[in-house]
């Protein structure tokens, strides 16, 4: 892969996340809303804030597609290593995936704020799906995050393509994300959606790992062009 195509793949992925963070300021859902609120509630916020969360659902969308190439990046240099290939492909696919999974629950915070005067009832319905979508699906993301650090760890190369580190905090990684799919089951507490356990643990351990992945594939693109060289 072309040196700067890589690394534009690679800084896309910053500049997503930094979308998707700055959505839920946009749409005046940080610090993220309990479930255990009402209908009239959520009603009269998406009321109030109806333009915010309009903004909010678009940057989550382009943000949430800002993340696959980097999956792509990722899923080349896996590629590299003996007897991966399945888990190269795994990778990259469930990461175009896990960007779709991230894009899709703007769907219906579109749909709840382009009505907002409709029945609170059907907006509340509208934005718990958007909630519990964004938050339970984490199993992508862990079969995202679980094929990388397989292949890492089953590298037989004498000179590994990636350091076993990032194997075993991939699978620290796809351990913590477990907890979120507990949000069907919570309206209050750490493992409601808006609990400790669930999104913020969640963009904690998901944000630290492609840190660590865009540190290495920049170390690596700058070996391809010191060997280009």
């Amino acid at each position: 892969m072309n040196v700067l195509t890589q690394r534009v793949c690679i800084w896309l992925a910053p500049v997503g996340f930094a979308m998707l963070f700055g959505a839920f300021f946009a749409g005046s859902q940080f610090p993220f809303p309990s479930p255990n609120h009402d209908a009239a509630y959520i009603g009269g916020f998406y009321l109030e804030h109806v333009d915010g969360i309009r903004l909010m659902a678009v940057l989550v969308t382009t943000g949430s597609a800002l993340t696959a190439p980097i999956a792509a990046v990722l899923g080349v240099h896996l590629l590299r290593i003996r007897g991966a290939i399945a888990l190269a492909l795994l990778e990259f696919g469930m990461g175009c995936v896990s960007a779709l999974t991230i894009g899709i629950p703007s769907f219906f915070w579109q749909a709840a704020a382009f009505r907002p005067e409709r029945d609170p009832v059907i907006t509340q319905t509208l934005h718990d799906a958007g909630w519990l979508c964004f938050v339970a699906t984490v199993f992508i993301v862990i079969v995202q995050v679980g094929a990388a650090g397989l292949a890492v760890l089953t590298d037989p190369g004498d000179k590994p393509v990636f350091p076993r580190w990032f194997g075993y905090l991939s699978l620290w990684v796809c351990a913590a994300l477990l907890p979120g799919v507990l949000v069907l089951w919570f309206k209050t507490g750490p493992f409601a959606w808006n609990g400790v356990l669930t999104i913020y643990l969640a963009f904690l351990v998901f944000g630290a790992w492609f840190a660590a992945v865009i540190v290495l594939l920049l170390r690596m693109s700058a070996r391809s062009e010191d060997v280009a060289a």
